[in-house]
């Protein structure tokens, strides 16, 4: 096998620099073993025999999962061989934990320390952190559990471990979540009254008015901390000036290696919290586990100086309402309460390759992304990745614009919604109960696509027809003569279901320029 050199972007990222001359550490991996996966401080290798039959299995349910989006192929046939392999997929990731091996030119040294808080009637905690765990407990406050890790060659000092710590303030964190509407609007008033604010021109002002207006629309997700107390928490030793980025050469004769890097230091928080906290953690691109929370929560990238594509990203058991902004959350189960999550920002890993005089900068594209069990309305915005959402109660509204989306609908679905599932040019397919189909009025929409469905015309008719520059084909549920907007209705539905704007019950399925397949239930 011909040796192949990958070169991980993992320096390219805006959390921060690091000097000219990065301490470069090598190491040699067995022969013949493939880097399997990344991981702090060295990498994973398998051997390349594993790798390969790996590479083939998911090449095929790969290819597979392709046909499904874009061929005629057998769809039940090609579902069936899908999860077969990926049930070989799941027993050759056993085999291959068992067989693999971590390679690092470093030592890894750990730490723990344990801090807690009174949360002195305050029930609001901003957390800054990029690798988190968080739950609920039975105590009266707030426990934090820092785990340090610092990869070197020798034992560090212990003044390198005091260097990470948490630190808590009781405090307004106006620059971390904002201002309030009025703390603006008197901060602006204030600066024009000035000298230098009367100086302004009309233009000028209508700039700053802009500018500010824009700095209070990405703000607004925090409106609940706004201008009021919160326990800080916040890791700190982690800043620009505070690590040492460390150049990482992997290789193994006769398999793969790779070059790249990452800082010598990280920090996991593990933090529980009283059940009357509302929280907002800001970081989040190491690692999230959430498990058995009660309480609203919030979840951003900002102040995020770290990231881990091969991190694990999940929430389960939140009781409350939930909102996560371009965490590369995998897995979203159980949760009691409204669901929002914005993925339209996408976290990914890219390389470059050589071979033979090309130059090839790719980003990954297998990202999934599985929502289960949402006892309340879910919202979900993504750029593109492989979604499957199943079990939710409340009113539906995905936007998954390059990605296939995969909805599987149950009786328990709000029939009272107004429901909305779009993509540009992915495949929507969709699995439901008969009682779900009958009970609440459907529209399927494409411009240039297709759509698939297993029932007869007269429960879904065909449709055809151009609204200004759009033309639009699909199914809907028949409209009664008698019916209120009639015909007309069913040819604004489309427009007014891409824009979001208030609309009838029912559920709106568009796929502009890919494939919708429903499949009801026999």
């Amino acid at each position: 096998m011909r040796t192949l050199l990958i070169i991980t972007l993992l320096a390219l990222t805006p959390h921060g620099a690091y000097s000219d001359e990065p301490e470069e550490e090598s190491a040699k991996a067995p022969p013949n073993h493939t880097l399997f996966r990344r991981s702090f401080g060295g990498a994973y290798f398998i051997p390349n025999a594993l790798s390969e039959q790996y590479e083939k299995l998911t090449v095929r349910v790969d290819k597979l999962r392709e046909s499904l989006d874009t061929d005629d192929s057998d769809t039940a046939n090609a579902l069936r061989e899908v999860e077969q392999l990926t049930k070989s997929l799941g027993e050759l990731r056993a085999e291959i934990e068992k067989a693999e091996k971590f390679v690092s030119p470093v030592k890894i040294f750990e730490q723990t320390d344990t801090y807690e808080f009174d949360l002195a009637q305050e029930p609001r905690v901003v957390i800054v952190a990029d690798q988190i765990r968080l739950s609920s407990w039975d105590g009266p406050g707030i426990r934090c559990v820092l785990k340090k890790s610092i990869i070197a060659k020798e034992k560090p000092a212990a003044a390198e471990f005091e260097k990470l710590f948490m630190e808590h303030n009781l405090t307004v964190p106006s620059d971390l979540v904002g201002e309030t509407e009025a703390e603006r609007k008197g901060r602006t008033d204030a600066f024009f009254a000035s000298e230098d604010g009367q100086k302004t021109t009309e233009k000028q002002r209508a700039w700053r008015l802009n500018f500010d207006q824009e700095i209070a629309e990405a703000q607004a997700k925090y409106h609940e901390f706004q201008g009021k107390p919160a326990h800080l928490l916040r890791v700190r030793g982690l800043g620009n000036g505070e690590r040492t980025w460390i150049s990482v050469n992997l290789e193994s004769e006769g398999g793969t290696g790779s070059s790249g890097g990452e800082w010598d230091r990280r920090a996991e928080l593990t933090v529980h919290l009283s059940r009357q906290a509302i929280a907002a953690v800001l970081g989040c691109e190491v690692g999230v586990h959430i498990e058995n929370y009660e309480g609203s929560l919030l979840l951003t990238t900002a102040e995020s100086t770290d990231r881990d594509y091969n991190g694990v990203f999940t929430v389960a058991g939140v009781k409350g309402d939930f909102a996560s902004y371009g965490v590369p959350l995998q897995s979203i189960s159980h949760m009691e309460g409204t669901v929002m999550l914005d993925g339209t920002n996408v976290m990914r890993d890219g390389s470059t390759h050589h071979s033979d005089g090309i130059r090839r900068m790719t980003r990954d594209l297998s990202g999934e992304t599985f929502i289960r069990g949402v006892n309340g309305s879910l919202t979900a915005r993504y750029l593109q990745t492989r979604l499957k959402v199943a079990d939710i109660t409340g009113t539906l509204d995905l936007e998954n614009r390059y990605g296939p989306t995969l909805v599987e609908l149950t009786d328990g679905i709000d029939l009272a919604g107004s429901h909305r599932i779009v993509t540009e040019s992915g495949t929507i397919r969709l699995q439901l109960p008969q009682p779900v189909l009958n009970l609440i009025p459907w529209t399927l929409y494409t411009q240039v696509g297709e759509v698939r469905v297993n029932v007869k015309r007269e429960v879904l008719e065909d449709v055809h027809f151009s609204t200004g520059n759009q033309s639009w084909n699909g199914m809907i549920t028949p409209r009664k003569r008698d019916e209120p907007g009639g015909m007309m209705q069913s040819f604004e539905r489309p427009q007014a279901a891409l824009d979001n704007e208030e609309r009838s019950p029912g559920f709106d399925v568009i796929s502009r320029a890919g494939r919708i397949v429903l499949q009801v239930e026999e």
